[in-house]
């Protein structure tokens, strides 16, 4: 068997289009600092029109990722979550309140996160629902098969996920 490292396997997964990078629509002075890649369902559930929700529900959704991906501050609790097992949560938080959506994934490197699904939050109850678990085991799971040999990249410190600009709670 042979070793493959993060970056080849990243891609030949973008060219297999079994993971797409997500990149927001930027201004001029803006750039991709920071990688995030999504399984291509998630991606396109991020273009879909959903006659559900408010008007601009996706692209309230596109511009709270964006923040991560051109490197703004992010912090591991309000704005991404770790979880047990290294694996993270994106915390949408959108008003109206029902909107609010949790995207799950991991860190396959430094400042390179992968979602592997999205749930709305109201799919979830307390700390203590099993449902946190089923999302986490389902990340572990879609991870092993993606990444074969590797791990998520350890959740503590979050400077082992994120580089710059950002701001642990538990570390403070």
């Amino acid at each position: 068997m042979t070793f493959k490292t993060i970056d080849a396997i990243l891609s030949e997964h973008e060219r297999a289009t079994t993971l797409v990078r997500f990149l927001p629509l930027m201004d001029n002075d803006e750039s991709e600092v920071r990688e995030l890649f999504m399984v291509r369902h998630l991606h396109q559930w991020c273009y879909q029109k959903d006659s559900k929700k408010t008007l601009n529900y996706k692209a309230n959704v596109r511009g709270f990722l964006k923040r991560y991906v051109i490197g703004l501050q992010v912090d591991n609790v309000d704005y991404m979550k770790s979880w047990r097992a290294d694996v993270f949560e994106f915390r949408v938080q959108l008003e109206p309140r029902r909107e609010n959506t949790r995207m799950f994934g991991a860190f396959v490197a430094p400042d390179k996160f992968v979602a592997f699904h999205q749930k709305p939050r109201s799919e979830f109850g307390g700390i203590g629902d099993p449902k946190w678990d089923a999302a986490i085991d389902r990340v572990l799971d879609e991870f092993v098969n993606l990444f074969p040999g590797h791990r998520p990249v350890p959740a503590r410190p979050f400077s082992n996920c994120v580089t710059s600009n950002y701001f642990d709670v538990f570390e403070a």
